[in-house]
């Protein structure tokens, strides 16, 4: 079975329906994501798996992690004020 025409085949999903969009609105050039299927693919699909949230979007980071000495480098510490 093609894609095309998705919208009307009753086999598919209104979450398949909702994936299928989304996925032909990131594969267009220029990708032009309308807020209401941002919003609907949110309210669908922003708890998947019982995942909670990772504070992203809050400020927090990812941290680097520090890199290991090269040879004949001598650790400087990591506090700020030289010590």
């Amino acid at each position: 079975m093609g894609l095309a025409g998705f919208e009307a085949r009753p086999k598919f999903t209104e979450v398949e329906k909702l994936a299928l969009r989304y996925a032909a609105v990131l594969t267009a050039t220029p990708v032009e994501l309308p807020d209401d299927l941002f919003n609907a693919m949110r309210a669908r699909f922003d708890r998947a798996f019982g995942c909670a949230a990772e504070g992203f979007s809050e400020g927090a980071f990812c941290p680097m992690p520090a890199r290991p000495l090269l040879h004949g480098e001598i650790d400087q510490g990591d506090d700020q004020d030289g010590k």
